[in-house]
């Protein structure tokens, strides 16, 4: 039987032609065989660092991010710049990969991907701002700066750091409380997957609650339907770090009479795979607020 129904990603992928160049003719080719001595030349990325347009925005919106994010870097004293050239340089490419409306205000994710000269990824920020819906569409330059000004301080310490991976930062703290009436072993199995799916969307997990951390609450409820089935409902709570209850996501499905009385199993990721992503706009929706002052 299946419990829920599989999400399809589709993943794209875009393929870049480059036009091929005519040699130069061998009297005046030079002949550089070492590879030591090709890449003297290259700069450092805080030397030279090359800011694209942002992939997956149009222009002129694309391009005018790039352009405030390289002015943030150049107050930190990198040596970033829009125009790429013909030489061999790092490159900071910037993808945007959601963004979802919240009121007034939408909240961006974009991955900022370190590329060396050699075109391999080294590098990834993953960013998640609230900004002004209209701001946004509009193309608005203080949004911009805005979203320069949170990114520039993560690749400032990303370079200081060398080719480890920036920290990402993180889109709440929150704990995962045991799923109330649950039976077998599913007051922990369905709040340890409801914790790992939420660990990878980036949301940093807490053992306890605490100041400024959210709480899921989950809670089964069991039914009788027929002589061989049971009425499976579990809900899931997103309470603010003051108490207050800010959303909530309600699955249900049948079956088997008996079947989750011991453990769960894969059942428990399935369940947890689908509720995670209501719970994930309920914290962005509250990030959102906390940013601009309004209430979530």
């Amino acid at each position: 039987m299946s419990y829920f129904k599989p999400v399809n990603v589709v993943l794209v992928l875009l393929a870049l032609a480059v036009a091929a160049c005519q040699p130069v003719p061998r009297p005046f080719q030079p002949e550089i065989k070492s590879s030591a001595l090709r890449n003297y030349a290259i700069p450092s990325p805080r030397a030279s660092l090359v800011i694209p347009p942002v992939a997956g925005i149009k222009d002129p919106t694309s391009t005018q991010l790039s352009a405030s994010v390289a002015e943030a870097l150049q107050e930190l004293e990198i040596g970033a710049t829009t125009r790429s050239g013909n030489a061999p340089r790092y490159r900071l490419r910037g993808i945007l990969k959601k963004q979802t409306v919240s009121g007034s205000h939408t909240v961006v994710v974009i991955d900022w991907i370190l590329i060396n000269p050699q075109n391999r990824d080294i590098n990834l920020i993953r960013q998640n701002l609230a900004v002004s819906s209209y701001g946004w569409n509009t193309g608005n330059k203080d949004v911009f700066a805005a979203v320069a000004a949170d990114l520039a301080p993560q690749v400032d310490l990303m370079l200081r750091s060398g080719t480890k991976r920036a920290p990402a930062r993180a889109l709440a703290r929150a704990v995962v409380e045991p799923v109330y009436g649950a039976p077998g072993d599913g007051k922990v199995a369905l709040a340890a997957a409801m914790a790992n799916v939420l660990s990878r969307a980036n949301v940093a997990i807490a053992r306890e609650a605490a100041p400024g951390v959210y709480r899921v609450l989950g809670q089964v409820l069991i039914r009788p339907h027929d002589g061989q089935q049971d009425l499976v409902q579990i809900s899931w709570e997103l309470k603010s770090p003051d108490g207050k209850r800010l959303g909530a996501v309600t699955q249900q499905n049948l079956v088997a009479r008996g079947s989750l009385s011991g453990k769960w199993g894969h059942v428990a990721d399935i369940v947890a795979e689908k509720a995670a992503d209501g719970i994930i706009q309920i914290l962005r929706a509250a990030a959102a607020a906390k940013t601009t002052g309004n209430p979530a």
